[in-house]
């Protein structure tokens, strides 16, 4: 029994269990998936562990088959996320996968770590950079309960996770925020952060970050590298677009 939520964290894992029951062509006499993304009587469904024991047995009642279609999908999609390239994936979000109905936005939401073609964020870093903007200095924690409770459009991050995101942009040659003075020797999630004048700019889209920050960072098999040819997402045309110079 596979229980997954509809987030792209829980949707990559699941597409890599498929994937690999239908290399090995070899799994259990019963396989079944309880998979969700919302719940009657939770306004914003985030996981499941906002669940009761009796909301877990009702989804238990509803659990269904791992079909051959559905572990064909996982296959193809395990295969396109590992790839240098976002051109399958994309491919697949547009199939909308009605085999898994939670795949498609998972991997859209996925893509959308790229860094976007107007000022070279990820969204994740954008709608950080967009919080700090409203609350002009704020805890790290307090940062994240926003985050995930009010700005994400499909939760996913941990806390360590996005603790990564946010050293990652510390360690910029040119970081968009800052810890300030007093807070510096806290646990990092009492570390209080605010923008520099880079992540004014950024969040004003004065600037594009890829233009100007030394990156090395993947998403799933795509390798972005300053410098090289690189993949941004485009939200405007609702696809990644590779540019192969800087943007002016």
């Amino acid at each position: 029994m596979l229980w997954f939520e509809h987030d792209s964290y829980d949707q990559l894992i699941l597409a890599r269990v498929l994937h690999h029951f239908w290399k090995h062509q070899s799994f259990p006499q019963r396989l079944e998936l309880i998979c969700i993304d919302s719940f009657p009587g939770i306004q914003r469904f985030v996981g499941l562990g906002q669940l009761s024991s009796e909301a877990l047995r009702i989804l238990w009642e509803r659990r269904r088959p791992i079909t051959r279609d559905r572990l064909e999908l996982g296959h193809r999609v395990w295969l396109a996320l590992s790839a240098a390239s976002p051109q399958a994936l994309m491919q697949i979000v547009n199939t909308q996968t009605p085999e898994l109905p939670s795949m498609a936005k998972a991997l859209r939401r996925h893509l959308q770590e790229l860094p976007w073609i107007d000022n070279g964020l990820s969204l994740t870093q954008q709608l950080t950079l967009e919080i700090l903007k409203d609350f002009k200095a704020i805890a790290a924690d307090q940062l994240f309960t926003i985050l995930v409770l009010e700005k994400e459009p499909l939760p996913y991050l941990g806390d360590s996770m996005y603790w990564y995101v946010l050293s990652q942009m510390l360690q910029s040659n040119y970081p968009p925020l800052e810890i300030t003075i007093e807070s510096i020797n806290q646990p990092w999630p009492k570390r209080v952060l605010q923008l520099t004048e880079i992540g004014q700019a950024l969040v004003r889209k004065q600037l594009n970050w890829w233009e100007i920050s030394n990156s090395d960072r993947a998403v799933g098999g795509i390798h972005l590298m300053s410098g090289q040819p690189v993949w941004m997402w485009d939200e405007l045309r609702n696809q990644p677009i590779l540019q192969s110079s800087l943007l002016s």
